[in-house]
């Protein structure tokens, strides 16, 4: 009897210890089983089932005994799925696969927990997502949430350190964007053909800016903050409606290749006095381009093509006046019609010209007044304090 019992319980021991990897259906989806590791990952539906409705995602299943910790959710697992309203996903979640909710038509809110790390590319594409907020958690999502038509607000959450390469690429309709100061890195595409995004305020955070806002048309002015060192190939390319930017550079700043292509709008551009490398054609085709001021006493890098096609013999070079002459004999900056020294780098006016003025007088970058704005920047006294005013 003692070797019966024996073997029966090597016999139950060793199909306990047999572990089971695959497919199997529980309460509705589809999950790849390993009941060794004690995990599950919700897969692709089956025999053309979709799935419907409002789905909730369990953060555990039970497999032949074996309670398993659901964390994460494969590629395609829910493609093309028009009729899913909801979904809940736990927190036991690490990644969300390829595709995994593309075309989802009808899914217009999702809540990402804060144990999502990976979120791989097209995983909400093509979905009808109104707002999302990107958790802390999350270190890539390249693509993640591109062509989503209806989406008009994303948040990225504080711990975020990188806007991922094409993350919101042709959202067409996206009017808000809110960035922490934890991101340090906003990649390329990562909000390009947003047709109807209209500003935007990068943080002090920020160090590097790939070509991220390419044909962003709906934007009028950007600020660059101080801390950016690199403005990436083409990132406010063909933003037509661009006309102002403003680029601090404390630090070291080169502004790459094609930078500004093709901003039609373009009137206004300042640069900081760090800035130390304007690359080819990074503000060609700047048709209407009529001020640029460079804070830069050492004349930056240029190339012949800086400006072609922005007709800057019609423009305004702003300088510092101690560099005026370097300026003067540096292609292309020597091309500009105009080159005026700036001599107060608050107000780009020589204080001392402002002693005997009144209230609401206007005085230009050359030091003369008038009554009357003119196009461009105008620095006013108001209330005996000097500011300035764009007239387009």
């Amino acid at each position: 009897m003692k070797k019966i019992l024996t073997i029966i319980v090597f016999l139950a021991s060793f199909a306990k210890s047999y572990a089971f990897t695959g497919e199997a259906e529980i309460n509705g989806l589809w999950y790849n089983i390993v009941t060794k590791g004690k995990t599950a990952t919700v897969i692709r539906y089956k025999d053309m089932q979709r799935y419907t409705g409002d789905i909730v995602i369990p953060d555990k299943v039970n497999y032949d005994g074996v309670d398993c910790t659901v964390t994460g959710i494969e590629n395609y697992a829910f493609i093309d799925c028009p009729d899913i309203t909801s979904v809940v996903i736990p927190n036991t979640v690490t990644s969300i696969g390829e595709a995994a909710f593309s075309h989802c038509t009808k899914l217009t809110q999702i809540t990402i927990p804060n144990s999502v790390t990976t979120i791989k590319s097209d995983a909400f594409s093509h979905t009808g997502l109104t707002s999302i907020t990107i958790p802390g958690s999350a270190t890539s999502y390249d693509s993640a949430f591109n062509n989503c038509e209806q989406l008009q607000s994303v948040t990225i959450s504080d711990g975020v350190s990188t806007i991922s390469s094409g993350a919101f690429t042709s959202c067409v309709n996206l009017t808000e964007v809110h960035i922490p100061n934890s991101v340090t890195k906003i990649e390329g595409g990562a909000f390009s053909l947003c047709y109807k995004l209209a500003s935007i305020t990068i943080p002090n955070s920020v160090t590097v800016i790939e070509g991220a806002f390419s044909e962003c048309y709906a934007l009028t002015s950007i600020i660059i903050p101080g801390s950016v060192t690199s403005i990436g190939w083409g990132c406010f390319s063909l933003c037509s409606g661009l006309q102002r930017v403003e680029i601090k550079a404390d630090n070291s700043t080169k502004i790459n290749d094609s930078a500004f292509l093709n901003c039609t709008s373009l009137k206004t551009v300042i640069l900081g006095k760090g800035v130390t490398n304007v690359a080819e054609e990074a503000f060609a085709g700047c048709s209407e381009l009529e001020d640029v001021y460079c804070y830069a006493v050492n004349v930056p890098k240029t190339h012949r093509y800086t400006f072609k096609d922005s007709y800057i013999e019609s423009a305004t070079l702003h300088v510092p006046e101690v560099s005026l002459g370097k300026y003067e004999n540096a292609t292309p900056w020597s091309q500009f019609g105009t080159k005026l020294p700036i001599t107060d780098e608050a107000t780009r006016i020589d204080s001392p010209m402002m002693k005997d003025t009144h209230d609401d007088t206007v005085v230009m970058a050359d030091g003369k007044t008038s009554s009357q704005l003119h196009k461009g920047i105008n620095i006013i006294r108001k209330q005996g304090k000097l500011i300035k005013v764009l007239k387009q």
